[in-house]
């Protein structure tokens, strides 16, 4: 039954909650605990990294007085993305 319920792959949390909502019994937090962690697919798919806090930034008065880069690839090629905080850019 903990397997019926747990086909969406939807993480710890949830899991236990969704189960919870039609089933009960004595250690039934460890049972979900032991399913999820020995689970190939979340272990594959899960979340890998660990959400960082949002860092807040003053906005420039001036045009390119502070800027901002990232890289990325799409297919063969490679793009450098540069971006102005400014508002009034």
């Amino acid at each position: 039954m903990l397997n019926i319920l747990h086909q969406a792959h939807c993480g710890m949390e949830k899991a236990k909650a969704r189960t919870k909502q039609v089933l009960i019994w004595p250690g039934i937090t460890k049972d979900i605990e032991n399913m999820v962690s020995k689970c190939k697919t979340c272990e594959r798919y899960g979340p890998r990294n660990v959400k960082e806090p949002l860092i807040c930034h003053e906005v420039p008065n001036l045009p390119y007085e502070k800027i901002e880069t990232d890289i990325c690839e799409h297919g063969d090629n490679g793009y450098l993305i540069i971006g102005c905080y400014c508002q009034n850019a």
